[in-house]
């Protein structure tokens, strides 16, 4: 499976790429870089919503420089790996529990067979929300996790009791694949810079807004009813444990 270079963000080199298959039918692709000579394990990244490999690059970089081995996957739904709806720009899963499927698929089908120890995980936003959930299952395929903004929660008014009751009637109604209200079709991470909430960096942002521009098949837009359904019921199962 190949990864999207732009001048501004080149793959970085000895990289294998390719897709696995969950038991449940989902392809996910993956990348990893082999070890540098100074070898200290590997580092296996889990991206946030709407983000993909490709983002990443850089983070790849800093890490071989420091010794490690990078592995990585696009997420059921992002990136390149396969999506379920027809309309691929909606941001869709039907339960947080799969990513956890995606999660054991590629440490087992990738990590441990040829991704030297020991193992550790960098996540972020969405990814680190995931990985929480993945400890709390018991699963210790990682000696050490950092995770970066976790999503165990979101601001208000996203996530009052009006608004998470709207989103379960609707899917209740058979809306689970819809945009979420106010939704839109519309690519996360290419609207203007100014005034974003997110970052302060200029240029990361156009680099990241340029992967997108080059193959814009790697992004997604708004969440769907079933995707922001599944989030508020990991998050209030974050703030009971």
């Amino acid at each position: 499976m190949t990864l999207v270079s732009i001048p501004a963000n080149p793959v970085p080199e000895d990289v294998v790429s390719g897709t696995i298959k969950t038991p449940d039918g989902a392809e996910l692709r993956f990348a990893r870089w082999a070890p540098p000579a100074n070898r200290k394990g590997t580092v296996c990244v889990f991206t946030g919503r709407g983000e993909q490999i490709e983002k990443y690059f850089e983070t790849v970089r800093d890490l071989r420089d420091r010794g490690f081995a990078v592995a990585m996957i696009d997420w059921r739904g992002q990136g390149h790996s396969s999506r379920r709806l027809r309309d691929p720009r909606k941001g869709y899963v039907r339960d947080f529990s799969d990513f956890e499927v995606d999660v054991e698929t590629f440490v087992q089908q990738v990590v441990l067979p040829d991704c030297p120890p020991p193992h550790f995980a960098l996540a972020h936003s969405m990814g680190g929300a995931v990985m929480l959930r993945v400890a709390h299952a018991g699963k210790r395929w990682f000696d050490r996790m950092v995770l970066s903004a976790p999503m165990i929660d979101l601001p208000r008014p996203r996530t009052s009791f009006p608004a998470r009751t709207l989103l379960r009637l609707l899917r209740l109604a058979g809306q689970g694949g819809r945009y979420i209200p106010g939704g839109t079709g519309a690519l996360t991470g290419t609207d203007s810079f100014i005034n974003n909430p997110l970052t302060s960096d200029p240029v990361r942002y156009a680099r990241n807004a340029a992967i997108l521009e080059e193959d814009p098949t790697l992004g997604i837009g708004s969440p769907t009813v079933a995707w922001a359904d599944t989030a508020f019921t990991a998050m209030r199962g974050f703030r009971a444990s």
